[in-house]
């Protein structure tokens, strides 16, 4: 299974979803200034993907390209976090070269994730791959 959906604006905003079943693997794309309308229609492509994947599934967040996001759409990150334990992700690996960056995702895993996921944050996409194939 291959589902993506990318959405862009004039000011190249954009966020993607992939994953495949076969490798258990999501990966989620944030780029350019995100508002909370298009959190929105992220979590929804998220669960869509998501729903479908077997227990034990990996999850790869990429915020290299991300400038900001509206902290309005918050509850739509907590949702796909929720959804995510539902289904029993295994491991969330985050890539996050800016660590200002982190628009409190790191603080939402303690109350959404406690300690049955493990969490693993990265500075650039070559090491979050490595720490997927652990």
């Amino acid at each position: 299974m291959v589902s993506s959906c990318a959405i862009f604006d004039f000011f190249s905003t954009m966020f993607s979803v992939d994953a495949n079943d076969a490798e258990r693997l999501v990966k989620i794309s944030w780029s350019g200034q995100v508002d909370s309308d298009e959190m929105r229609r992220c979590a929804e492509e998220i669960s869509v993907t998501a729903s479908k994947m077997r227990p034990g599934f990996r999850v790869l967040a990429d915020l290299t390209g991300l400038e900001s996001m509206d902290p309005a759409g918050a509850p739509y990150i907590g949702s796909v976090m929720d959804l995510c334990v539902t289904k029993q992700v295994e491991h969330v690996v985050r890539v996050i070269p800016d660590p200002r960056k982190d628009i409190g995702l790191n603080i939402m895993s303690h109350f959404r994730y406690g300690s049955k996921i493990r969490v693993t944050i990265c500075e650039n996409l070559p090491d979050a791959m490595r720490r997927l194939a652990e």
